[in-house]
């Protein structure tokens, strides 16, 4: 029994597993005088691109900006004209998402009138 005892011993026993050890990769050390070379060539890279004036982005802006005050002027004149409930919140619901889509379009107008003036 002895002989059983010291097999279950021997069995439960781990050995220590073995750790393989890396050596660490120095670090390359840089001279400030790159990294100010380096800082520079990257901020010449990014420039900003102007965006050329364009007569067909122009005539696209002033079609949907008609388009959404004409649905405007249509909501709100359908807004006070109805009696019923359901009609009188769905035309003021219009009437308020399609000012915000024109006063929206007025805006990118704008911009295009100012990019226009400045060349």
């Amino acid at each position: 029994m002895a002989r059983k005892a010291k097999k279950v011993s021997k069995k439960t026993k781990k050995k220590p597993k073995k750790v393989k050890r890396v050596a660490k990769k120095s670090k390359r050390v840089v001279k400030a005088s790159n990294v100010q070379k380096a800082i520079k060539k990257s901020a010449m890279a990014v420039q900003i691109k102007k965006e050329d004036y364009n007569r067909r982005k122009l005539s696209l802006v002033l079609g949907n900006l008609t388009f959404f005050v004409i649905l405007f002027v249509v909501s709100t004149i359908l807004y006070s004209i109805s009696t019923t409930v359901f009609y009188t919140n769905l035309f003021f619901m219009l009437s308020l998402v399609m000012g915000v889509f024109s006063i929206a379009l007025l805006i990118v107008l704008l911009i295009f009138v100012f990019l226009k003036f400045m060349k």
